[in-house]
């Protein structure tokens, strides 16, 4: 897919953001890289916002967790990812996160 988009950079970040929101710094998760100095920066935002997506929305298997809950796991991981600005950034605009879920509960 990349390369029928050389040129566009907006295609190209985006292929980078799905191909990596699900890798783990230590290779684990699932994406072509082998973690490390391969893991993508925006992939690890993007990783943190769809983590609290999915554990905070109604699924056919499961109940939403409240927003707390959600949080309180991502912090409690913070601490196994060497990238803790993601994290700091998701602390930032948790209270954000927390209106834009509900607004879509409604």
């Amino acid at each position: 897919m990349q390369k029928a988009y050389p040129k566009n950079g907006f295609v190209r970040l985006g292929i980078e953001i799905a191909r990596s929101h699900h890798e783990r710094w230590d290779g684990t998760g699932y994406s072509p890289r082998a973690g490390g100095h391969g893991h993508s920066p925006l992939g690890a935002y993007h990783g943190r916002g769809d983590s609290y997506d999915a554990a905070r929305s109604r699924r056919f298997y499961k109940p939403p967790l409240p927003h707390a809950e959600c949080c309180a796991a991502i912090y409690r991981r913070s601490g196994q990812l060497p990238r803790s600005v993601v994290v700091e950034a998701f602390r930032a605009l948790e209270a954000r996160f927390s209106s834009v879920a509900e607004s879509l509960d409604e």
